[in-house]
């Protein structure tokens, strides 16, 4: 009776301590990307004339200001009609949306993502609540940059570039008007997979009779 106390006992203090372990070494992962992200802003002498972003490189900020201001988009994907303003967003959209290759995971849950520094952008802006993205319109501030566009096309230049092809229903987002079609439209919301399939299948034929 005494010795399976004991062992109890053991078993309790062992997980216990393999729990605090596991915390730990979250909460310094979690300090050393603080430490590595404060570093990175100290190099960051390069400031954009248009907004507070800032780079420790001449090309990119060359590259933030194409991209986020002028929105140039010169590389365009071969499969579809995905267009980006940098070549590692482009290899980057092949690899996880044409080859589904996510190689790299996350430390802290089961996300995964083709590149490393996607990775890490979800550690900041999911576990970390790192947002360092800010409009430059109001006080609004996000972890992602395209987030920051969205919220200034639709916020306060009221820009709703994706348009319903069935009705008036137009917004800034490519997942909103997706729902929209869904709900509204097919009427997916509380249907079965069976019965959306089918239902997709006769607008198909419907199309082409």
């Amino acid at each position: 009776m005494l010795m399976g106390i004991f062992i109890r006992m053991v078993q309790i203090d062992f997980f216990c301590s393999l729990e605090v372990a596991v915390k730990e070494e979250i909460v310094s992962n979690c300090e050393d990307s603080n430490l590595n992200l404060h570093m990175e802003n100290d190099n960051k002498i390069y400031k954009c004339d248009y907004c507070d972003h800032r780079c420790s490189q001449k090309g990119n900020l060359k590259q933030h200001i194409k991209s986020v201001h002028l929105n140039i988009k010169n590389h365009k994907c071969s499969e579809c009609n995905y267009q980006t303003s940098r070549r590692s967003k482009l290899k980057e959209h092949i690899n996880s949306v044409h080859l589904r290759i996510k190689k790299h995971k996350c430390s802290h849950c089961d996300y995964t993502a083709s590149f490393k520094g996607t990775v890490q952008k979800h550690i900041d802006s999911v576990h970390l609540g790192i947002k360092n993205h800010k409009c430059t319109y109001c006080d609004y501030r996000a972890s992602k940059e395209y987030t920051i566009k969205v919220h200034i096309k639709s916020v306060h230049l009221g820009i709703k570039s994706h348009k319903c092809s069935q009705c008036n229903y137009q917004t800034s987002e490519k997942g909103k008007l997706k729902g929209h079609v869904d709900s509204v439209h097919l009427q997916l919301k509380n249907m079965s997979v069976v019965s959306v399939i089918t239902k997709l299948l006769s607008r198909i034929k419907l199309k082409f009779i």
